[in-house]
Formats: C-alpha cells, sequence, structure tokens
C-alpha cells in the first residue's frame, strides 16, 4: 500500500481529536508519540469503516441498479484514477459526521 492510504486517516484522527469538543480536552496532556498513536488508531477505525461502508454500498448499487453501477464506476475510475480514493473520501465523510454530531451533542464548556 502506498503512503497516502495511511496518511489521510491519521490526518483525518488527528482533526478529530483535535476538533470534536468530547476529544479535544482529553488529549491536551499527552505527549507526541501518544497522540500520533492515538490519531493513527482513529484513522484506522475510520478507513475500516469507510471500507465497510463502500463494500456495502457496492453490493447494493449492483444489485438494485447493475447498469447504471457500471456507467457511474466507470466515469469515476476516469475521473479518479486511484485506487483507494473512494474509500478516502468516505472516511473523511464519516470523520467530518463524527465530529458535527459530537460538537452537537457535548459543547465546548460542558467537555472543559
Amino acid at each position: 500500500m502506498t503512503l497516502g492510504i495511511w496518511l489521510v486517516p491519521v490526518l483525518l484522527g488527528f482533526a478529530i481529536l483535535k476538533l470534536a469538543n468530547i476529544h479535544r480536552r482529553a488529549f491536551t496532556a499527552t505527549t507526541g508519540y501518544q497522540f500520533f498513536f492515538l490519531a493513527a488508531s482513529a484513522g484506522a477505525i475510520l478507513l475500516v469503516v469507510a471500507y465497510l461502508t463502500v463494500l456495502a454500498m457496492d453490493s447494493l448499487c449492483d444489485a438494485l441498479l447493475p447498469q447504471v453501477c457500471i456507467t457511474v464506476k466507470a466515469y469515476l475510475k476516469c475521473l479518479v484514477p486511484f485506487t483507494h480514493s473512494g474509500k478516502l473520501v468516505v472516511a473523511a465523510l464519516w470523520g467530518l459526521a463524527y465530529i458535527l454530531a459530537m460538537n452537537m451533542r457535548i459543547s465546548d464548556q460542558d467537555a472543559a
């Protein structure tokens, strides 16, 4: 696997730990290595969830509209030639959705 497939989830994990109110205060006292490994763990979890989501969407699309899915997949392959770009985009969307959900649930004052 290339570096990009792991760099993006680590950056997403970093964004979750820094932007979500529930996690922001808990990691202020951690060292650099601890924070990196926590960000990498959060990013790896996001990548696994994104992979499972893409698999489920792919099988559902093939079962419901096979001809449309073939056309869309061919168009997307020409548009974005990278192998894992769809999984990375879905992981980014899941990460942003998690950050928004946690920030709506717990305010910054409550997290402090």
